[in-house]
């Protein structure tokens, strides 16, 4: 279940009251806090010397580039970035000590002035606007912090002439190294190259790839001649080859024969097929002009068979030759395109070496103008960077005086104290009063007994801590008149909370009041009553519960309208023991015995069993001690008791932090401690 946390204005608390409640109740939170940070802050305003500051401003120019505004930009804040940090660097901070204005000044012979404590004396600080740097060093001495300040910019400023010198020879040394080897490297690559193009022949490689490029397309058209011819003879020759034989085709021939011969032949069979068809109207077919013409068609036939075959192997023999001409053709190319690969590996290495040198010599130029551009900057004076103003006189101390630090301080002190209070009781969960009861457990309060010191002397204020369960007494027969009660058990959330003392204090208040009351030790896990009460631990309710003893032998008189049962011998299971339908059954003996029956149960922390047992009581009563038992862990109780249909009545809230008055005077004094009774109570109250 989630712990709500209500606030104390909904709690019906004025804020003022809480506040002084609080103070009140965490007076030695507040108190040790306070003496801890006075303490705390005591010492270092003792330590903190008196400061002033010194400063010098530094010009920081950038470089000259031709590189666009973005990147020259970046370049410079790199630039400064590298000199703030080299400013403040352990090589800075130890040559500073040793400096003509500072090497005989006591202050920096000391051990424990190190370069890292003295680095802490300083604050670099660079204004963008302006490529302005502010170097400002504090000290006790103002004279000694003027002396820093100009002494670092001095050292600076040194040691990066040194740096930019040092870094300049260094690259000429190695720029000259790398030119030395880079021209080596170039006289080797055109050497290899000139050696290549003697080896292969390939002093005019570029003439001999357009002229083989140029036979190229001149052979492919060859090629594609030849090969168009072949087909057209090929296919003449497949017709011819057709007719040959067949008069009937023969009216077909192609004309690109061009023979006058065939020509003339196939007029004259026309003429004869023309004649033969006019006779063949007029006469039979056994006539001699018939016969005639048909011995003439013959012969026609005959002869244009013989010249066509004449023509069939003329052609044939031009297919062959042309086929020969196209493998020749066919094969020189093939000749041609080997010599094409065979160039081209050779362009291809030749390229390579080529590009190899051309890089080479372009690196050995850069080279060579890196060498010169290094060697100028190298003699040249750095004047990027430079002292704009020298550090004076300081005249004003940094920072408020002592007096006024020490005011502030204890203002603060005062309010972190009140809030580490305040943090203090809002994270502690524990119920404290009344209004917790009510407003995170949802519980009535019908008993709010103060705390009692055993060794506390004054007879008030034990009257009072009896009284107030007489109190507890009148709520509770107050609401047993709406709401009747034979069985009252009393139970808490862990041991140690009061619950044995609030249930004798209670059955001793009801008997009083004239009730006849049996008090019965129903702890079956401690029997802490019976302990308190000193009573024998051989026979009690526990022969009850096992049906052993009738419960009026066992019952021992306490005083007038009191009796108490003692626990007996423990079981062996006390939670089976309390589940138990032998527990209940016991209940409702002992109950026909008296007016009223209290049992002083255990904390419900000893185990579900508990809430069993308290569902068979008519009523229960929750004890809670003030500041013990967190919220959470009673709402989770209160959960349990109500899964187990418990009947929760109300609570008791024990060991409460009372106000210096007990309201003594309340009540008439007695010489008797244990009186009035819930009535006379009840009685005083309603006169009042």
């Amino acid at each position: 279940m989630e712990q709500k946390i209500i606030p104390r204005e909904v709690l019906g608390i004025d804020q003022v009251k809480y506040l002084l409640a609080v103070l009140r109740r965490r007076w030695f939170v507040w108190l040790s806090s306070f003496l801890l940070l006075s303490l705390v802050s005591g010492v270092g305003i003792s330590m903190k010397e008196p400061s002033y500051s010194a400063s010098a401003t530094l010009i920081l120019e950038p470089e000259s580039s031709s590189e666009n505004s973005n990147q020259s930009q970046s370049s410079y804040k790199e630039f400064v970035n590298t000199q703030l940090v080299f400013m403040t660097s352990y090589q800075v901070m130890e040559a500073i000590p040793k400096a003509e204005i500072l090497k005989n000044n006591p202050v920096f012979q000391e051990p424990g002035e190190s370069p890292n404590k003295l680095k802490n004396r300083f604050l670099v600080q660079h204004q963008r606007d302006a490529n302005l740097v502010t170097v400002s060093a504090k000290h006790w001495n103002p004279e000694l912090a003027r002396d820093l300040a100009n002494t670092m910019v001095d050292v600076y400023l040194e040691q990066y002439n040194q740096d930019q010198t040092a870094a300049s020879d260094d690259t000429f040394g190695w720029l000259s190294q790398k030119a030395e080897e880079m021209r080596k490297k170039l006289e080797r690559s055109e050497t290899a190259l000139l050696e290549y193009k003697k080896e292969e022949g390939l002093i005019s490689l570029e003439k001999r790839q357009t002229m083989l490029e140029e036979r190229l397309l001149e052979t492919n058209a060859e090629y594609a001649r030849v090969a168009n011819e072949r087909v057209a003879l090929e296919s003449q020759l497949h017709q011819l080859k057709r007719v040959v034989g067949d008069p009937s085709s023969q009216a077909s021939l192609p004309d690109a024969l061009n023979s006058p011969l065939i020509e003339r032949l196939k007029q004259e069979r026309y003429n004869f097929v023309l004649q033969q068809a006019e006779y063949m109207e007029k006469y039979k077919p056994q006539h001699p002009k018939l016969q005639a013409i048909a011995s003439q068609l013959e012969v026609v036939h005959s002869r244009l068979n013989k010249e066509l075959k004449t023509i069939v192997a003329s052609l044939e023999l031009k297919a062959v030759s042309s086929r020969e001409h196209e493998k020749r053709i066919e094969n020189h190319l093939k000749e041609m395109d080997a010599e094409s690969r065979l160039l081209a590996r050779d362009a291809v290495q030749y390229g390579s070496l080529l590009s190899q040198s051309e890089n080479n010599r372009r690196m050995y130029e850069v080279l060579l103008l890196k060498m010169e551009q290094a060697d100028v900057s190298g003699h040249q004076d750095l004047r990027n960077v430079r002292i704009l103003d020298k550090a004076r006189l300081p005249t004003k101390m940094l920072g408020p005086s002592r007096q006024t630090l020490s005011l502030g301080i204890g203002f603060v002190i005062v309010i972190l104290s009140f809030l580490i209070c305040l943090s203090a009781d809002f994270l502690d969960d524990r119920v404290r009063n009344e209004d917790d009861v009510k407003h995170r457990l949802n519980l009535q309060v019908f008993g709010k007994i103060p705390k009692l010191d055993p060794k506390e002397r004054k007879e008030e204020k034990k009257e009072a801590w009896q009284r107030s369960y007489q109190e507890c007494g009148t709520l509770l027969e107050h609401h047993m008149r709406k709401s009747p009660l034979k069985t009252l058990l009393l139970t808490s959330a862990v041991p140690g909370e009061g619950k044995t003392t609030s249930a004798l204090q209670l059955a001793k208040a009801f008997a009083r009041a004239g009730r006849r009351v049996l008090l019965v030790d129903a702890d079956l896990y401690k029997g802490q009553l019976s302990t308190q009460l000193e009573a024998p631990l051989d026979k009690g309710f526990t022969e009850t519960i096992n049906f052993q003893s009738q419960p009026g032998n066992l019952a021992k008189k306490l005083e007038p309208n009191l009796q108490f049962l003692p626990l007996g011998v423990r079981p062996s299971d006390p939670g089976q023991t309390l589940g138990s339908e032998n527990f209940k059954f016991a209940l409702s003996i002992l109950k026909e015995e008296c007016d009223l029956l209290i049992l002083d149960g255990p904390p419900l922390s000893a185990g579900p069993e508990v809430a069993v047992a308290a569902s068979f009581a008519h009523g229960t009563l929750f004890v809670i001690q003030s500041g013990k038992t967190p919220c959470a862990r009673l709402q989770k109780c209160c959960e349990v008791l109500a899964e187990a249909r418990v009947h929760l009545i109300g609570s008791i809230l024990n060991n409460i932090r009372s106000r210096k008055s007990y309201d003594y005077n309340y009540y008439p004094k007695t010489n008797n401690i244990d009186s009035p009774g819930p009535g006379e109570a009840a009685h005083t109250q309603t006169q009042i």
